[in-house]
């Protein structure tokens, strides 16, 4: 008998059957609560996150992240998706559009991996909420329809109602407002049959929000009374603190501003209550905007600095953008034309970061898109190479008995074929070198002309529509010439680069003095760094001299004192130096800023042009220009070296031998 046999007996003689039975049971046991524990630990951080994403949108994030992996060690797929949808909320919050996209798709894979529709059609209607917070009516009407394909299926109705309610606020968005309020209407009547006042207390709201954008303001406070009574009978203490809000913005349109100040405090004190700074941030902001609509200058930019420091708090960069413009507004109004003249400058900063992000993000969906047909393009081709080698397998049976000529004839032909293969091959690496070529130089425009352009004409704005101080107007020609320079001089380099990608041209090198390349590049910068409190020091002694393609050198250094500035804290500082080594001079731009992390700083060195951050004001930029400031060092037979820890800043160091 077999061995094996024998010891199971041995076994089931020394243990009963029932105490075995018992043990696997308690085994069965533990395994099933602490799978149940591991559930409800998920669960818990996943309703903690969701509860932070309008308090701290870091911190909601974080738990988002720990959810998930608990999940992927457990193997529970939905805690996954949830976790991922989660996230999802909260970088679409954050105004991190592109990031939410990936994270909401990685939500309806999981959802579907576990055939849950109704979880798949709630990341639907999200996905439709970002690119409603995009202004893209169009897409979100999209995703929105297609959530709502599944909740008809579920006869989920009062996902129905929400998502009517949803596509109400997309007509909105578009413009029109008649279809918005046909659809808040359809949803207020399916919300009324099911009995949920929540639903018809949110159709209420945003009634009131239709009916005021129509300016048809008594209809705009009817509805918002309504809702007043619904939202107190319910004890929704933040859904209070929208509609006074709402009603504020209404009694300013009827310029009854003590009523709209009154319903805004309101508002305040309720958001205060529930600590929800965005609320806080935009009571704050529609203060502002109602205290200039009647002519208080002053307590309108109160408001606004009270709502920046909560816009700031959170990285919400479109509300810092929208303070800053009523500050500067009510800074002309005050005749205060030196002050308007910096708020106007963050503006600029801040419009071009607005720019970045909504760049990065249609270069986000482009790369999505190009990802799908590629897939797609390869299940066609993987199709047609099928098709042809079952053709070629026929094809050889049928003409097995042929000549040898036949044979020589295909080799010939199979010869040609390479060959034209080869060369076309060829001309698609020229093609795809001077499409890189071609990318970069877009985004370089993006990235070092506009800010300048934009300044000069909002300084332009500013000398044209003001009678100011000779003083003043003297200050601001000179900023003019500065900044006209500034961008002549950048798209002369930029021309010069892309000539020389093209062309394969060599450095022309000259003679530079360091010390006179310095003071020219920092002059240029020295408006945005009083605006953001960032001192500025030349630590360049002597005369030093270097062999260097001019026009080169002045990119690199415009670029790393640029982002210095821009990664750098209020009070803190950007210093440039020359050091005299035994293998040449060392240039450096050194900061105190955020610094980066060991993996962005490889990024760099390794020039993918991705290790791109938010500077510390919420400003974006592509990445790009670090790729031409390595691309011009080694172009110059220079060696660049970047050195960094998180927290305590960086040093780009420029070995010129």
């Amino acid at each position: 008998m077999h061995s094996g046999f024998f010891n199971f007996m041995a076994v089931k003689n020394s243990y009963p059957l029932h105490k075995v039975k018992l043990a696997v049971i308690c085994l069965l046991l533990s395994v099933t609560i602490q799978a149940q524990k591991d559930t409800a630990s998920i669960n818990a951080l996943l309703m903690k996150s969701r509860n932070l994403i309008s308090v701290n949108i870091d911190s909601s994030l974080l738990l988002a992240e720990q959810a998930i992996a608990l999940s992927e060690d457990a193997g529970f797929t939905q805690g996954i998706a949830k976790g991922n949808n989660t996230a999802g909320v909260a970088l679409m919050n954050q105004g991190n559009y592109g990031a939410s996209f990936e994270r909401y798709n990685k939500a309806i894979a999981a959802y579907r991996q576990i055939g849950d529709s109704s979880g798949t059609a709630q990341v639907y209607a999200m996905v439709g909420v970002c690119y409603g917070f995009q202004n893209l009516p169009a897409e979100a009407l999209q995703w929105f329809l297609r959530s709502l394909k599944l909740r008809e299926q579920l006869k989920d109705k009062p996902a129905i109602a929400d998502l009517n309610i949803k596509i109400a606020l997309v007509y909105d968005l578009s413009g029109d407002i008649e279809k918005a309020i046909e659809y808040a209407y359809q949803s207020l009547s399916q919300s009324q049959a099911l009995g949920d006042k929540k639903g018809i207390m949110a159709c209420y709201n945003n009634l009131g929000i239709f009916y005021g954008k129509k300016q048809d303001y008594n209809k705009a406070l009817d509805v918002l009374q309504k809702a007043t009574a619904l939202a107190t009978e319910l004890q929704t203490t933040k859904v209070l603190g929208d509609i006074e809000l709402n009603k504020g913005k209404v009694y300013a349109g009827l310029k009854q501003f003590p009523a709209a100040i009154q319903s805004l405090q309101t508002s305040l004190e309720l958001y205060k209550k529930v600590h929800f700074p965005l609320g806080i941030a935009r009571v704050y902001n529609a203060l502002a905007g109602t205290y200039m609509s009647n002519g208080n200058a002053g307590a309108a930019q109160d408001a606004a600095k009270q709502s920046l420091e909560y816009a700031y708090t959170m990285h919400n960069t479109r509300l810092i953008y929208d303070n800053y413009e009523v500050m500067a507004q009510a800074a002309k109004k005050t005749g205060d034309y030196k002050r308007a003249l910096v708020y106007t400058d963050s503006l600029l900063v801040l419009k071009d970061s607005i720019y970045s992000a909504d760049k990065n993000e249609l270069m986000a969906r482009t790369r999505n898109n190009y990802e799908l047909e590629k897939k797609e393009t390869a299940i066609q081709l993987l199709e047609k190479e099928n098709l042809a080698a079952t053709s070629q397998r026929n094809m050889f049976i049928i003409i097995a008995a042929c000549t040898l000529l036949v044979v020589c004839t295909t080799g010939w032909m199979y010869y040609q074929s390479r060959k034209k293969n080869k060369a076309l091959a060829k001309r698609k690496a020229i093609l795809q070198e001077m499409n890189t070529v071609r990318n970069k130089f877009i985004s370089l425009l993006s990235h070092d002309i506009r800010t300048p352009l934009a300044g000069i004409i909002s300084v332009i704005d500013l000398l044209t529509q003001h009678d100011l101080p000779d003083e003043e107007r003297q200050k601001i020609w000179m900023q003019l010439r500065s900044s006209t320079g500034a961008a002549l001089d950048t798209l002369d380099s930029m021309l010069f680069w892309a000539r020389n990608q093209l062309k394969n041209t060599p450095a022309h090198k000259e003679r530079i003095h360091l010390k006179q390349l310095a003071a020219d590049i920092l002059s240029l910068y020295q408006t945005i760094s009083i605006t953001k409190q960032v001192n500025i020091v030349d630590e360049i002694t002597g005369d030093p001299v270097v062999e260097f393609d001019k026009d080169q050198l002045a990119f690199i250094l415009r670029n790393l004192v640029a982002n210095a500035v821009k990664f750098s804290y209020a009070g803190g500082s950007v210093v440039i130096g020359a050091t005299q080594t035994t293998n040449g001079i060392e240039l450096s731009v050194r900061d105190s800023g955020m610094g980066m992390s060991n993996e962005q700083v490889q990024k760099i060195l390794a020039g993918t042009g991705d290790a791109f951050q938010k500077g510390t004001a919420g400003e974006q930029g592509s990445g790009i220009g670090l790729v031409m400031v390595k691309d011009f060092v080694e172009h110059n037979d220079a060696a660049l070296q970047v050195e960094s820890v998180k927290g305590q800043g960086s040093v780009f160091t420029i070995q010129i031998r």
